[in-house]
């Protein structure tokens, strides 16, 4: 049976878990970022619009902010 101790430290576990998933989120949103002005400074437009549908796809704040930026280089 789980007691009121089990539950709370069973959130707090919940917690870190979804803390870490985050910032994981957060690198790929870097990595894909920084490939892409890789692949614009290689001339490489389609490997960097493909970095530009990865953004969007992890959809969190920061990776959507980073394609707009992203998207004003690729599409101007």
């Amino acid at each position: 049976m789980m007691t009121q101790n089990h539950m709370t430290e069973g959130a707090v576990m919940l917690g870190q878990i979804q803390d870490i998933l985050m910032m994981a989120r957060s690198r790929n949103a870097e990595t894909h970022f920084s490939r892409a002005k890789l692949y614009i400074a290689l001339e490489q437009r389609e490997k960097a619009i493909s970095e530009y549908h990865s953004l969007l796809k992890l959809g969190t704040k920061e990776s959507l902010a980073l394609a707009q930026s992203l998207a004003t280089i690729i599409f101007s």
